[in-house]
């Protein structure tokens, strides 16, 4: 695990084979890779999201002022998504990946992926983040103002 915090707040973690996740607050841009199956790249300030998963899948979802959505999607594939005033969204993918993200006013995250791995990321005012990945590691990474971290 690399972890560098700076003003800005910038964390780039990197875990085992499986999980590469940058996280740079301000803006709150993140950028998860995780392993064969899942990319994710999401950008906050117009909350702009691309999410490229392996073979089967391809998604490009920009979500600005207009809230515009460009969704491919491939074979075997069931979304829901939901977009309220809290800009709520619920995303379900395939048999073995449940993603499942909640950006309301706080900007909280909540994303399961696969059956060996769990995460739960809340970002709110005071930036919290709760990560759970895998059986066999658990993290729990707290930000404030005072940019505390329990890990």
């Amino acid at each position: 695990m690399d972890i560098n915090i700076d003003e800005d707040i910038e964390m780039d973690i990197n875990i085992d084979e499986d999980i590469e996740m940058d996280i740079i607050d301000e803006d709150i841009e993140m950028d998860i890779n995780i392993d064969e199956d899942i990319e994710m790249d999401i950008i906050d300030e117009d909350i702009e999201m691309d999410i490229n998963i392996d073979e089967d899948i391809e998604m490009d979802i920009n979500i600005d002022e207009d809230i515009e959505m460009n969704i491919n999607i491939d074979e075997d594939i069931e979304m829901n998504i939901n977009i309220d005033e809290d800009i709520e969204m619920n995303i379900n993918i395939d048999e073995d990946i449940e993603i499942n993200i909640n950006i309301d006013e706080d900007i909280e995250m909540n994303i399961n992926i696969d059956e060996d791995i769990e995460m739960n990321i809340n970002i709110d005012e005071d930036i919290e983040m709760n990560i759970n990945i895998d059986e066999d590691i658990e993290m729990d990474v707290d930000f404030d103002e005072d940019t505390e971290m329990d890990i």
